[in-house]
């Protein structure tokens, strides 16, 4: 379960959350979080959830296939890598209440900037 979930499904302490860091060859690390670090939270859940984006297989392929196609020119990965990336991103930021254009994207970046 993302931390957006459980942030949503309303298991918490009041003014308090808790989550427990677990990841392989480490111990698992609980850290105790006040309110407004949640939005902290969501937006690294977010991160993640943008960055797992980028290995399904269909989006890796697009990705691949745009990077091949621009070689070494810098115009070439700004007009073809640059929309997917962006497009990816927003399949992604809507699942967090933004919207699925450039100015969803403009906010989700302004947000936590």
């Amino acid at each position: 379960m993302s931390l957006y979930k459980i942030l949503q499904s309303g298991l918490n302490v009041p003014s308090t959350y808790f989550i427990i860091i677990d990841y392989p060859g480490s111990n698992k690390n609980i850290y105790f979080i006040d309110f407004m670090s949640k939005w902290l939270l969501l937006y690294v859940d977010a991160l993640t959830d943008i960055l797992d984006a980028f290995v399904i297989s269909e989006n890796a392929a697009k990705m691949r296939m745009a990077r091949e196609n621009a070689g070494n020119d810098m115009l070439k990965v700004m007009q073809t890598v640059f929309p997917i990336t962006v497009q990816i991103q927003m399949d992604v930021i809507k699942n967090y209440g933004f919207t699925a254009d450039g100015d969803g994207v403009y906010y989700f970046s302004c947000q936590f900037a």
